[in-house]
């Protein structure tokens, strides 16, 4: 008691000593001989065990068998790769431990470490240690030579604060710290740009350490059961996928994105509220794409009725550069990219028939050019030699002198006349009648 308020060392050694003591007597239990048997040699160790350690096996299960210490022949055993002594009694290990160079997963969880083994510290190779149910209060400065480190999971211990040989694994990637008795983490934390997983469950923090809130990259956040009140906005941290917040005194749903999947008091009504608005979105895109498909098949069905003409459209198909079977996929409606194609071909086939009706038209114009000339020509010489015989029957009305038909001398006013019998045939009638029959006539003329 008197450590804990001293804080510091002393504090730490106050929480050892009260561990020891309770730890100890249940071990007072178990009788005195396991002390004897620990001074002594190794103990003899199951068959299985033998088994094992004969087989040449790279991994090792050790676990639940009672151990007090390890068996020195583990040392020897220079190809392990996994080694898992969880549930057992170990305070620690021998120091030929750190011999076994190849080892990559170490579980000395659920065992009565005060202390992490220095061996452990150099085993520069290993990428997962779970060091679990201990009784550790803090890590030794040799810890950060552990670089290449990715999973570490010390939960269940006595961490008052946070390990600051932790910040300098680069790869780091796994952090379990529930169950202890942190109250703040230090804002270098974020330096840990390789984390992705915290676990900070079941400590003290009475709000949500403002550090976290700059570490983008983090996947999996862990606080249930501190005693948090309130919690900020996540929507900043980009990377979170899962967020825990149970047990807490807060009782309003943390803002994050829509993509973070919440645990805790009022997250399930919000994933229903989330999943009714997907739903809603997901069928108002369904009938926009039945809609579509619907206009997709009468336009199928438009190219398939074009087809009954024969082979036209297929053969406008193929001079625009497009298949039978392309066309056959845009009448069938289905398919990726299907009513694209069939939209475009129903446009190429209008454009085709647009080009055909002008090119018909220019055809026409071309064909119909020479008739109209020699309508017009017809036309020009009639109203010409109309206007011809106007103009003579005017001047003979007034003129006394006959007009000369066969004569040498021509009058100029009669040149048009004589170019043709009937004109001939009108100039001597009118020569050979009197000047009333010659209005007459002229009248006649003039209405015909």
């Amino acid at each position: 008691g008197n450590g804990r308020e001293r804080g510091g060392d002393r504090e730490g050694m106050g929480w050892r000593e009260e561990i020891e003591r309770e730890w100890d007597g249940e071990e007072e239990i178990e009788g005195k001989g396991g002390e004897e048997q620990e001074e002594g040699e190794d103990e003899e160790l199951p068959y299985d065990v033998e088994e094992q350690l004969a087989s040449g096996d790279d991994t090792l299960d050790l676990c639940f068998r009672k151990l007090r210490r390890l068996p020195r022949r583990v040392c020897g055993c220079r190809h392990l790769e996994k080694l898992y002594a969880s549930n057992n009694r170990l305070r620690g290990l021998p120091e030929g431990f750190s011999e076994l160079e190849r080892l990559r997963v170490l579980a000395l969880d659920f065992n009565k470490m005060f202390d992490v083994p220095p061996p452990v510290c150099r085993l520069e190779n290993i990428t997962r240690l779970y060091l679990g149910s201990n009784r550790l209060t803090t890590l030794p400065p040799e810890f950060s030579n552990l670089l290449n480190l990715r999973c570490l999971w010390m939960e269940n211990n006595f961490f008052r604060r946070f390990p600051r040989q932790l910040l300098d694994l680069p790869v780091l990637k796994s952090l379990q710290l529930g169950d202890n008795r942190l109250r703040s983490l230090p804002g270098c934390l974020a330096r840990m740009a390789s984390l992705r997983g915290l676990w900070l469950y079941g400590n003290r923090f009475e709000e949500l350490p403002q550090v976290l809130l700059r570490m983008e990259l983090l996947e999996i956040l862990d606080v249930d059961r501190n005693k948090i009140s309130s919690f900020p906005n996540l929507t900043r941290l980009a990377g979170l996928k899962l967020f825990s917040y149970d047990h807490n005194p807060s009782k309003a749903v943390p803002k994050a994105r829509d993509s973070v999947m919440l645990v805790g008091e009022g997250a399930e009504e919000l994933r229903q509220a989330r999943a009714e608005a997907a739903e809603a979105v997901a069928a108002a895109k369904a009938e926009k794409e039945a809609l579509e498909a619907e206009a997709l098949e009468a336009a199928a069905r438009g190219a398939r009725g074009y087809r009954g003409r024969g082979t036209a459209i297929h053969s406008i198909l193929k001079n625009g550069g497009l298949s039978t079977g392309q066309l056959e996929g845009s009448e069938g409606g289905g398919g990726g990219g299907g009513g694209g194609g069939g939209e475009f071909e129903m446009s190429l086939i209008l454009r085709k028939r647009r080009r055909r009706r002008r090119e018909r038209r220019l055809e026409g114009q071309k064909s119909s050019f020479i008739p109209f000339c020699s309508r017009s020509l017809s036309l020009s010489l009639s109203l010409s030699l109309s206007l011809s015989l106007l103009a003579c029957s005017i001047t003979l009305l007034f003129s006394k002198t006959p007009l000369p038909i066969h004569s040498q001398s021509v009058h100029p006013l009669s040149l048009s006349l004589s170019l043709s019998l009937p004109g001939q045939i009108y100039c001597q009638g009118l020569n050979s009648v009197n000047l009333k029959k010659k209005k007459n006539m002229l009248i006649f003329l003039f209405h015909f």
